[in-house]
């Protein structure tokens, strides 16, 4: 035989082999499956593991000692107030969040049919305090509810002659605020989850309601939160989920808890929506721009007041009576940041959230491919042990997850990081990714499969176009979570001051300047700003996409 047979004969194998693992779902599965095996499943199982033992973060040396450590748990009085404070914390955001979400989202929905002005902005201000990192929004509140006449609350409060109030250091106040502050965090996510709902219900349901002399209420009843039913559902899930792994803020605002863009106004009408005439407004008109306004002054003017302390002059933080605007702008702050490190931490973050979003987006997006395309024995059953990872909170699993990456050799780098993130933030983004796969039709995996296409190339050439806006959305959202990240990142990086991202780097500058409010203003404020930037010009397509997507399929 001769050795071009025998060449095409390898080849013809290695073809036939290639096509026969591209067949198969584990080749799509294995990364999201190793990655959760190694940052989630092991690192649980070894916390339940250790529950049963003695051991200790001081002592090498540990024993197996049954229920006994659970027995000191229960018999623990702070162990039930940690959970009265965690279910009280935990309700309160949900109830919050679901509520306020429902109704913004119901008022801009509204705005934009009936060409109200202001749901764009309105929109734009609930979602830029989202993408704000939670340890600078525990700052941001940390020099809002500051406990004397100068805070900016206690000063509202002073001109109805009362206060101030200790919001920080009173426990039942601190947790009060602590919830205010995440609400204020993650009412935009619920937001536009239900806004997104709002987009797919028919408007033939309405009609027909109408011509079946259903009022507003009637129709929002009976039409709008059946059509609502899932979405409020999975929303009310993820919040939960959010609320209970809510760590950041909090112990940045308490640390634990008490003691321990130029344009014309034509332009700016066309970019807000129409102004309709004022003979054809209605009650509920003035009642959604009451919404807007509230919703605006609200979720702008912490951002705004934190922004004007940083421009402070030395000596004038603390001024009275109060003032929005600084009587002279500075910049000392700023200079006094940037000398700590600032443009280090800012491509730190840069660097890390680059390299985990696109790992992210490359191994979530076969897994949501494999979910949706293949079907297999305990495809559902997997797919929601999959899922079931993101309930789980990173703190939980905090010391068996750090010994894990010791092991690996990946504590203080930013691979490490980089990896652990691509295993704890994969199993949202392939739900999300899934919907958008099962909204493209099979015909077209067939019309490439004739075509001679294998499923690779049939999701090269053919799927991505079409599951494109998915992509933006997951890597927008995680862009977001990993910019803002500061747990795991602490845990990993620990003090090696050369790897601290933006998070890390502001958390510690405030320790070291406490009592410098305006310095640590600035250092919250160039934080933000990145994001701030890149979300004023990408949220049209992340909210297009969540429309066009989202829990369509699911």
């Amino acid at each position: 035989m001769s050795s071009d047979a025998v060449g095409a004969g390898v080849s013809a194998s290695a073809r036939r082999a290639w096509r026969a693992m591209v067949d198969h779902p584990l080749p799509w599965l294995f990364p999201t499956l190793l990655a959760l095996a190694v940052f989630q499943l092991y690192p649980m199982v070894e916390a339940i593991r250790l529950s049963f033992t003695n051991a200790s973060l001081v002592s090498d040396q540990s024993r197996y000692v049954g229920l006994a450590q659970y027995a000191r748990l229960v018999a623990d009085p702070e162990f039930y107030a940690m959970l009265r404070v965690t279910g009280i914390f935990a309700f309160s955001s949900v109830v919050l969040h679901v509520l306020l979400g429902l109704l913004l989202a119901l008022a801009i929905d509204y705005g934009v049919r009936r060409g109200l002005a202001g749901h764009l902005t309105t929109r734009v201000s609930v979602l830029l305090a989202w993408i704000i990192p939670g340890i600078i929004i525990g700052l941001v509140w940390k020099v809002l509810l500051i406990e004397s006449q100068f805070g900016a609350v206690n000063h509202f409060l002073g001109m109805l002659d009362v206060g101030p109030i200790p919001f920080r250091s009173n426990p039942t106040l601190a947790l009060v605020s602590t919830v205010v502050a995440g609400t204020w965090r993650g009412t935009a996510f619920s937001m536009i989850m239900i806004y997104g709902g709002l987009q797919r219900i028919p408007q033939r349901l309405y009609e027909a309601a109408r011509v079946d002399g259903a009022g507003r209420v009637a129709r929002f009843r009976h039409v709008t939160l059946p059509q609502l039913q899932s979405v409020l559902f999975v929303t009310t899930v993820l919040v939960t989920i959010y609320a209970l792994n809510t760590f950041d803020l909090i112990f940045a605002l308490t640390g634990g808890g008490p003691g321990h863009r130029l344009t014309t106004p034509d332009r700016v009408r066309d970019r807000l929506g129409g102004i309709p005439s004022l003979s054809k407004l209605t009650l509920v008109d003035a009642s959604v721009w009451l919404v807007y306004a509230v919703a605006v002054g609200f979720f702008v003017f912490p951002v705004l007041w934190v922004v004007s302390v940083s421009l402070r002059p030395p000596g004038e933080l603390f001024s009275y009576p109060f003032r929005l605007l600084p009587a002279e702008v500075s910049t000392v702050a700023y200079r006094r940041v940037f000398r700590e490190g600032m443009v280090l931490w800012l491509a730190n973050s840069t660097l890390v959230t680059v390299l985990s979003v696109g790992g992210i987006v490359a191994v979530a997006t076969p897994a949501a491919y494999a979910f949706s395309r293949f079907e297999f024995r305990g495809r559902r059953k997997l797919l929601g042990l999959v899922l079931l990872f993101q309930m789980i909170s990173p703190v939980i699993i905090i010391v068996p997850l750090y010994s894990v990456m010791s092991t690996l050799g990946l504590v203080r780098s930013r691979i490490g990081l980089v990896l652990l993130y691509v295993g704890i933030q994969t199993p949202f983004s392939i739900w999300l990714l899934k919907g958008y796969f099962d909204t493209v039709p099979v015909e077209l995996d067939y019309a490439a499969r004739i075509d001679g296409c294998n499923r690779l190339q049939t999701l090269r050439h053919v799927l991505l176009r079409p599951v494109a806006p998915g992509i933006a959305v997951v890597c927008i959202f995680n862009t977001v979570l990993t910019w803002s990240e500061f747990v795991l990142a602490y845990t990993v990086i620990g003090t090696e001051s050369e790897l601290y991202t933006i998070s890390i780097g502001i958390y510690n500058f405030q320790n070291q300047f406490g009592s410098d409010w305006r310095a640590i203003a600035a250092a919250s404020v160039v934080g933000m700003l990145p994001l701030i930037a890149v979300f004023v010009v990408l949220q049209r397509y992340f909210v297009k996409g969540l429309v066009e997507g989202s829990f369509k399929g699911q």
